[in-house]
């Protein structure tokens, strides 16, 4: 309890100290994480879901990250329409072949 105590001073002090930011899609577990909520909600704090503004933060890509990107979808796009016949080639006559015959 003075740990939570020293955190929630800590909160209380900055910006206006009554939010704290959770990710509701994915919540902790366990009686530590059950208490510290129960014992913000028990000091007047409220719970802010930061989920969707966090996925903003993380899917922003550099030049380097999207030339891979694009990359990667041009190989798989090549791939797949050389791959995508003959799996349905394999299909329609009814085939049991391994999957390093298909490759």
């Amino acid at each position: 309890k003075k740990s939570f105590a020293a955190i929630l001073k800590g909160i209380k002090s900055s910006f206006e100290g009554k939010k704290v930011g959770i990710i509701e899609s994915e919540p902790g577990k366990g009686t530590f994480v059950e208490s510290f909520l129960e014992f913000l909600k028990d000091n007047d704090m409220s719970l802010v879901d930061i989920g969707s503004p966090i996925s903003d933060v993380l899917a922003l890509k550099d030049s380097g990250e999207l030339k891979a990107i694009k990359t990667a979808c041009s190989i798989t796009s090549v791939a797949l329409k050389l791959l995508v016949p003959k799996i349905e080639t394999i299909i329609d006559e009814e085939k049991q072949v391994t999957h390093k015959v298909v490759s």
